[in-house]
């Protein structure tokens, strides 16, 4: 037995070069009857792979790809009319290998994706209320390019769990590749392979795989483990019982490729990485510096800045200055010059005036939150502040977060200044800009006093809207029929503040010319028809194109007073018209997917 998996992971290491561990992970999960995915980069030997392991075990071998446009039946068959027998026959699907590669998973549609769910954990599909069984043994292999390239759709927690391992296989070595360059492709050493082992043989290995002893300071290493996960702020969540098992039996499959009877901690610190990785998830849980900050300085819409929310640091000429200080004071001492002594003195003196200046100028100063609106992608929000001084005018006085420049102002004592502070967007959602910076430096420079003050900003930010053109139709609802939308085919109406998204085409530039602000034109419409805006019926290679395509169509329906509703799958806003549809609209955009 053990000479047989030798030759199986020598077999398949003949392929894929300098991989020798990934290989060996690979074959204690398909010994443990798990499922593997693998996440990496096109390129990197993710197909072959698999291949080569269905050649080696001799199994049936399946090639799913997967695409936007891929429908479950096309993974787990369809049931088709006979006209001979007069009734349906089902024709099975890729899904009835024994080796399933299901290659670029993360590109098609959560639906698609969740056809793998039952077959994975139960091994039997569903189809028309009929249940069919999957071949024993079954095995499947999703291949996942990584999420932050464009078009890919992240697997769900769910369907995560089922996988037992997750690899990511890497560059080669440089020796690895140079044999690879010198020896021909991949593909070239994997069609000399052959079958190492019978479909038999490969279950009588998984049926030995549970028989491995594990004692039980092997399974109290496991809770303990697993128990850290659990109770760690550094996790999001911890780990499930099935990762405990999937765990376990990952440990005996390892030992038993390693030809031993028993596991060994070894084993457990082996196989821990790729059967933990896809199943936990970094907290958002701050730091313990964010707590204590939290703790000192709590979220407000209005903060007065006193000795508990005030830190005061010498500046790096405040530093110099000490420094000098010490180094003329050493020469007094030496030289026993009383007018030294003086200098000395009275330049402490003011180093120390200083320290007290710089905290008395941002003491008892007043920041209030004043509201803001609601922006579009890629534009910057306006967060406006109330700052005012209770006893004493408070000078340079500068605010800005990490990303942005800092805004300085004056603030004159018993009056309210007004500031506008502007806060970059770069995506959708419910925006928290996070701690603003206040600091100041007044008098001389040497100490920098500052606070980090959260004034609970929540800013909405839209999808950005894109300027596609109208469907020549929109599908009606309850026998309402479609309407083509066509510009400068309606009478004038009036004029109302320009949107983005608006034609360039309906602006009124002879207003604007005269300094009378931006305005676009509005036409009435000869008769009114409710449009829907479906999620799934909407042109765009990711769900982001297809949300600003949306916000753009928003925008551009209620500009022509047309009566629309939207559809998000799981969220339906019903037909209106008017600013609060508009922003009801705009909102179920922005949180599409979200959990704000």
């Amino acid at each position: 037995m053990q000479e047989l998996l030798r030759e199986v992971t020598g077999a398949i290491d003949q392929v894929l070069l300098g991989k020798q561990h990934a290989v060996k992970l690979a074959v204690a999960c398909i010994l443990a009857k798990g499922h593997l995915l693998i996440e990496d980069l096109p390129g990197m030997g993710k197909t072959t792979l698999s291949q080569a392991l269905a050649r080696v075990m001799g199994l049936s071998y399946q090639r799913i790809q997967f695409t936007s446009d891929l429908l479950p039946g096309d993974i787990l068959g369809t049931s088709v009319f006979d006209r001979n027998s007069g009734g349906f026959v089902f024709h099975p699907g890729p899904i009835f290998a024994e080796l399933v590669l299901a290659d670029e998973i993360n590109r098609a549609t959560p639906k698609s994706q969740s056809a793998l769910l039952e077959a994975m954990e139960e091994g039997q599909v569903t189809v028309d209320g009929a249940t069919r069984p999957l071949p024993d043994p079954f095995f499947v292999i999703a291949t996942q390019n990584p999420a932050s390239q464009g078009g890919t759709f992240p697997l769900p927690e769910s369907q995560l769990d089922r996988f037992l391992m997750r690899l990511s296989l890497g560059y080669p070595g440089t020796s690895a590749e140079k044999t690879l360059l010198l020896g021909g492709t991949g593909r070239t050493r994997l069609a000399t392979l052959e079958p190492v082992m019978t479909r038999a043989q490969l279950q009588q290995l998984q049926a030995a795989v549970p028989q491995i002893n594990a004692s039980e300071a092997i399974i109290d290493y496991i809770l303990r483990l697993v128990g850290r996960s659990r109770e760690s702020h550094l996790c999001a969540w911890g780990l499930s019982p099935r990762a405990s098992l999937g765990l376990l039996a990952s440990a005996r499959a390892w030992a038993l490729l390693d030809n031993r009877s028993y596991v060994i901690p070894e084993d457990v610190q082996a196989v821990f990485p790729a059967v933990v990785s896809h199943r936990l998830r970094a907290s958002d849980d701050p730091s313990w510096f964010q707590r204590w900050l939290k703790a000192r300085i709590p979220p407000a819409s209005q903060v007065e800045l006193n000795h508990r929310r005030i830190f005061i640091l010498p500046t790096r000429a405040g530093l110099g200055l000490l420094l000098l200080l010490v180094i003329i004071l050493i020469g007094a001492i030496n030289y026993q010059n009383s007018l030294i002594y003086v200098v000395v003195f009275l330049l402490g003196s003011l180093f120390w005036i200083g320290l007290h200046h710089s905290y008395r100028n941002l003491s008892g100063l007043e920041l209030r939150a004043i509201g803001c609106t609601s922006v579009f992608v890629g534009e910057e929000v306006a967060l406006n502040i109330k700052l005012r001084a209770a006893h004493r005018e408070q000078q340079a006085i500068a605010l800005f977060w990490p990303n942005t420049l800092p805004r300085r102002v004056d603030v004159q004592p018993e009056h309210d200044t007004t500031l506008t502070l502007y806060y970059p967007t770069t995506q959708r959602g419910l925006l928290v800009p996070g701690r603003l910076r206040v600091e100041t430096r007044y008098p001389l420079g040497w100490f920098v006093a500052w606070s980090l003050v959260d004034l609970d900003w929540q800013i909405l930010v839209y999808p950005k809207p894109l300027q596609m053109p109208l469907p020549a139709s929109l599908s009606g609802e309850s026998g309402e029929g479609s309407l083509a939308l066509q510009e400068g085919a309606d009478d004038f109406q009036g004029l109302r503040s320009y949107q983005p998204g608006d034609s360039k085409r309906r602006l009124d530039w002879r207003a604007w010319s005269r300094g009378q602000g931006l305005h676009s034109k509005i036409f009435t419409e000869a008769q009114s028809k409710t449009h829907w805006l479906t999620l799934t019926q909407t042109p765009g290679a990711t769900v982001e194109a297809q949300l600003s395509c949306l916000a753009g169509w928003v925008l551009r329906l209620e500009s022509l007073q047309q009566i629309y509703g939207l559809d998000l799958n799981d969220q339906r806003i019903a037909p209106a018209t008017g600013d609060a549809h508009q922003r009801a609209c705009l909102r179920a955009l922005a949180l599409f997917g979200t959990e704000q």
